[in-house]
């Protein structure tokens, strides 16, 4: 999964916003389930934590929530990103993901990609944007 930085790093689209876990959706954590999904919006970035993530495996794990960034349901045009609980490895073929010539894809299927809205949806990788994963030191 070459491509995404170590650390904590931001996910930047092109417009400049970053992919961030909104605070209305904020969740905590109860007996292994997160009592709803986590909606992801493209906001300015303002160097909070629900907007910084981490590699791990092909997971993208957000700081804030401990939970990573996945398609809603199996990939289709339009579905939205949310952030959920990790699942094992064998269930997260909507969970993983890959950086690779400004390009996030999801290991399971490269035919996806994302959107650039101010709701992100998967689209197909053709109709991608390009995308930078900014190390959090590179914004202080």
């Amino acid at each position: 999964m070459a491509g995404f930085p170590h650390g904590w790093f931001f996910i930047t689209s092109t417009n400049g916003h970053v992919l961030t876990i909104t605070p209305i959706s904020f969740q905590r954590l109860t007996t292994n389930k997160v009592s709803q999904a986590s909606r992801i919006e493209l906001r300015p970035n303002v160097e909070g934590d629900h907007q910084l993530w981490s590699h791990d495996d092909g997971y993208l794990v957000n700081k804030l929530s401990g939970c990573v960034l996945a398609i809603k349901n199996q990939p289709s045009k339009g579905q939205c990103l949310t952030s959920v609980m990790r699942e094992p490895l064998e269930n997260a073929e909507h969970q993983r993901w890959e950086f690779n010539t400004n390009c996030l894809t999801l290991i399971s299927n490269h035919d996806w990609s994302l959107s650039d809205q101010p709701v992100p949806r998967c689209v197909a990788s053709e109709d991608g944007v390009d995308w930078v994963c900014c190390p959090k030191s590179c914004s202080d």
